[in-house]
């Protein structure tokens, strides 16, 4: 899985791709090589930096910002995943979008990168 480590944001849109083998420890170091309030933050994170993306995503992402920002499975904004039909293809509300519903329900998927929401860093202070 570490092939697929990869990690983008992108301020505009306050999004965070992520790879299918990127651990919470990865995305921290991304994000701190910025400076503080420089970007959009993270939204709902796993606590654990060992602990995989993908792997807290498949249990529906629960943490300590839960009750601000929602489980992590309903700031997934799209999946980049491999269908055997079709090979790798993007599932997001416009591209194959009963694909997505069913993913964000079930959470059984074979992901390479999943697409999540950020946020300001004001609307994580308490």
């Amino acid at each position: 899985m570490k092939r697929f480590n990869y990690i983008n944001c992108d301020k505009k849109k306050k999004t965070l791709d992520v790879g299918a083998g990127v651990i919470w420890k990865d995305v921290y170091d991304y994000y701190y090589l910025e400076p503080s309030g420089s970007g959009p933050a993270l939204g709902v994170v796993g606590g654990d930096p060992l602990v995989g993306v993908s792997g807290w995503l498949l249990g529906g992402g629960y943490s300590l910002l839960t009750n601000r920002f929602g489980l992590g499975i309903d700031n997934i904004i799209g999946f980049r995943v491999i269908l055997p039909n079709k090979g790798i293809c993007n599932v997001n509300d416009e591209e194959n979008p009963e694909i997505f519903k069913a993913l964000k329900v079930r959470s059984l998927y074979h992901d390479t990168r999943a697409g999540l929401y950020s946020f300001d860093w004001e609307g994580r202070r308490a």
